[in-house]
């Protein structure tokens, strides 16, 4: 008898073990965002589209082509977000082209999201949008979880002319209190701090001191870590209120204007 109880808290602990190491981070990436694209569609169905990713994935998202030629403003929603969270920027921004593409398993998109197919599916869809519109000038928007892709996508190519990040984040084991053994365990890393040196274009930073999700000392980290010419604000706020609010949607806006 004390054998077995012995081995059944063997058993136990081993159990509880596994859960300390696993189990935060399979909700980290939300696996569906916060609705489908219907609803979006009552009002903008003719912006609509869907992008075929190299391995057969259909990506859903909008489109607002606003003629050859105009600067692109390719947009990055956060965790859980559905893509068009980005259109009242289409709406009031008339001057630019604006793409928004849900993630894997977002909207209406198909697939299983993980880092590395965000952030590969981000540049096929840049690569290909840029050349449907004949455009010279990009310009990346990241919010939250987006900053993240954001980075990475400028890190990787010279064909952005600039970054606006709002609520950016240093790494995901960081925002996630994860750290020892844990980070070992973690799937999705999102370390922006060791991709942001090797950005060559201006990158514009907009962030809340008050943000309790993206805490500011997790976005300072991330700003020593550029070595682009760099412009940053600061706000007031909630998570949300960095990208919702209309006046920082205001500053957001003004930030993707290219220096002549």
């Amino acid at each position: 008898m004390g054998k077995r109880i012995l081995i059944i808290i063997i058993i136990a602990g081993l159990v509880f073990f596994l859960c300390w190491l696993f189990i935060p981070y399979r909700s980290i990436l939300a696996q569906q965002s916060g609705g489908r694209d219907e609803i979006v569609n009552q009002i903008f169905s003719e912006f609509y589209i869907k992008f075929k990713t190299s391995d057969d994935e259909i990506l859903s998202g909008w489109f607002f082509n606003r003629g050859k030629g105009t600067p692109l403003v390719v947009c990055y929603s956060g965790n859980s977000c559905n893509a068009s969270m980005f259109i009242p920027y289409a709406q009031q921004d008339m001057s630019r082209s604006y793409l928004m593409i849900n993630y894997r398993g977002y909207g209406n998109s198909t697939g299983r999201l993980k880092e590395d197919n965000m952030v590969s599916d981000a540049c096929e869809a840049l690569k290909y949008y840029t050349a449907e519109l004949g455009t010279h000038d990009v310009i990346l928007l990241g919010f939250s979880l987006g900053t993240g892709v954001a980075v990475q996508v400028a890190s990787r190519t010279l064909q952005v002319d600039k970054v606006v990040l709002a609520a950016p984040f240093d790494s995901m084991a960081a925002i996630c209190g994860v750290n020892g053994i844990r980070k070992f365990f973690l799937k999705d890393h999102f370390n922006s701090v060791d991709y942001a040196p090797l950005i060559k274009c201006p990158v514009h930073v907009v962030y809340s001191l008050t943000d309790s999700v993206v805490r500011a000392e997790n976005t300072q980290k991330l700003l020593k870590a550029f070595k682009c010419p760099l412009t940053v604000q600061t706000v007031h706020g909630e998570h949300s209120d960095v990208i919702s609010n209309s006046y920082n949607m205001n500053l957001i806006i003004n930030a993707l204007n290219l220096q002549e």
